[in-house]
C-alpha cells in the first residue's frame, strides 16, 4: 500500500496525516491482513510513485532519483542505488517545509492552486478549473501557476543541492497537477536550474514521470517483488 504521509511504516500505522483526518493513527496494515489473507506493506505514497519510475519509468538505469509528486499535497522520494532511502519514520516530509509566510504544500500542491485562487478573487474553484482560466489568459490564474511555479523551484533546488543525486542525476514530477505542467513547467526549470550549483545543474535532467496514474500502483506492488 502506498498511503499519504505521515507514516509509522514497521508497525503499519498512519499519524497525523493532515489529509486524512478521520485515519489519524488508524492501523492500517493490521486492519488489511485481518480483512485478507495476505502479507502486507505500508509505505509512503511518494515513495511507490518514484520507486516504480526508477525502476521502470523516467528514471530507469539512472544510479540515483530524487522525485516528486504534486498532487493534493506534495510528496517526495529519492531513491539511491536501486532502494528507497527512508528516514527514521520511514520518509520525509518535504510538505511541512517552510516556505514564505507558511509552509511548502500552501503554494505548490492542487490544494495550493485552490487556496491561491480563493485568495487573489474570493472564489473557490478545483485546480482543474484555475487551469483552464490560465489557459484562456485569466490573470489571476496566471499569477496563481507563476507562483505555484516559483516554490516549486525552491523546492527542487533546495533537495538537489542537500542530496546531490550521484552516478546519472534525474530528477522527477509526478501526480495529477502534472496535466497542468504547461502552465508551470518552463518557468519552474529555469529558476530551479539558477538556484542550483553549476555542477549539479550540468548533469541533472529534469522529467515528467512516465508511468502515469499507474506509478503509485505499480511502486507498491514492487515493494514486495523487489
Amino acid at each position: 500500500i502506498g498511503c499519504t504521509g505521515p507514516l509509522d511504516i514497521d508497525k503499519g500505522i498512519l499519524l497525523d496525516v493532515e489529509n486524512l483526518p478521520t485515519l489519524n493513527y488508524f492501523p492500517l496494515k493490521d486492519t488489511v491482513e485481518q480483512a485478507f489473507p495476505l502479507r502486507v506493506i505500508l509505505d509512503n505514497d511518494a515513495n511507490a510513485l518514484i520507486y516504480a519510475e526508477a525502476l521502470w519509468g523516467a528514471g530507469r538505469n539512472a544510479g540515483s532519483v530524487l522525485g516528486f509528486t504534486l498532487g493534493t499535497g506534495i510528496g517526495c522520494a529519492w531513491i539511491n542505488g536501486g532502494k528507497v532511502w527512508r528516514g527514521h519514520s520511514g520518509a520525509g516530509e518535504v510538505w511541512t517545509s517552510p516556505y514564505k509566510e507558511g509552509i511548502l504544500e500552501d503554494y505548490v500542491s492542487g490544494n495550493a492552486v485552490t487556496r491561491l485562487y480563493k485568495e487573489y478573487t474570493k472564489e473557490e474553484l478545483p485546480a482543474y478549473r484555475i487551469a483552464e482560466l490560465a489557459r484562456s489568459g485569466d490573470k489571476m490564474a496566471l499569477q496563481v501557476w507563476d507562483a505555484f511555479a516559483q516554490a516549486l523551484a525552491h523546492a527542487l533546488s533546495w533537495t538537489v543541492n542537500i542530496t546531490d543525486p550521484e552516478i546519472k542525476k534525474n530528477l522527477q514530477i509526478g501526480g495529477s497537477v502534472l496535466k497542468s505542467s504547461d502552465l508551470y513547467w518552463d518557468k519552474a526549470e529555469w529558476l530551479f536550474r539558477k538556484f542550483i550549483c553549476r555542477s549539479a545543474a550540468r548533469h541533472t535532467t529534469l522529467l515528467p514521470a512516465a508511468l502515469g496514474d499507474n506509478a503509485g500502483f505499480i511502486g507498491a506492488a514492487a515493494l514486495i517483488l523487489k
